[in-house]
């Protein structure tokens, strides 16, 4: 029994059983292609296998390619601009939370220094960052090399250590440094974003940016920007 890449967000794997003569490969959430910097789904467990069993079959639709993330990071600067919040809510399994970070902290930096608003990430999406440097041996290309130099292969650290990302466990470990505008990643909970809905309903420039709404590989970058028409009014 072995595990392989499922290139699905980093650390995304499935596995590899034999047993009694039998190969069965047990496949969940997985991609094809990943996102750049991410270590390709590995075909080697698919090899020699009598069985494969899949326990997601849409799985394209939780991914957001690259070109979509810096669609959402330039839409995110378009807020920022015009003094507003943004809002991303996030799944729990965090598969793009690393490349949104790095996005948005790249796009932000481009901005006059007086509009660089802050980052926060809170519950899953603040764990998961403060743990990316970690997770170098999923990342592949540029990133992996940065790391065999002792360089962290994503952002987060700079980010935090500028102050220009701040992660916490929770969203109320951010009251004493929350500050607007600024930039929201937090779970995608029900109460989560009725929080936050409720906090900007009144602010016009506010958005809510869904990433689910990149539905898949060919959505167009609007697409990933569109909001449900029911929250249109709300932000």
């Amino acid at each position: 029994m072995f595990a392989a890449c499922s290139g699905y967000g980093l650390g995304g794997s499935y596995w590899h059983i034999e047993a009694l003569g039998i190969g069965i490969a047990v496949v969940g959430a997985a991609a094809v292609p990943s996102l750049p910097g991410h270590r390709p789904f590995d075909t080697h467990g698919l090899r020699g296998v009598d069985f494969v069993i899949t326990l997601a079959t849409c799985v394209a639709q939780h991914r957001c390619p690259d070109a979509q993330l810096k669609a959402v990071a330039n839409k995110t600067c378009e807020v920022l601009r015009q003094g507003g919040n943004v809002f991303i809510p996030l799944d729990a399994d965090q598969a793009v939370t690393a490349d949104l970070a790095d996005a948005l902290g790249e796009e932000i930096a481009k901005l006059p220094a007086e509009l660089q608003s802050p980052i926060f990430a809170a519950g899953g999406p603040g764990r998961f960052l403060r743990g990316s440097c970690k997770l170098a041996e999923w990342t592949t290309g540029e990133r992996i090399v940065m790391a065999h130099h002792g360089e962290p292969p994503y952002l987060a650290d700079a980010l935090s250590n500028s102050g220009r990302l701040v992660m916490a466990d929770s969203i109320p470990e951010l009251a004493s440094r929350f500050r607007e505008p600024c930039v929201m990643l937090a779970p995608s909970l029900p109460a989560v974003v009725s929080h936050f809905e409720q906090l900007w309903s009144l602010q016009q420039s506010s958005c809510l940016v869904e990433l689910a709404a990149a539905s898949s590989a060919t959505a167009s970058a609007e697409s990933a920007l569109e909001l449900p028409a029911s929250k249109k009014k709300a932000l």
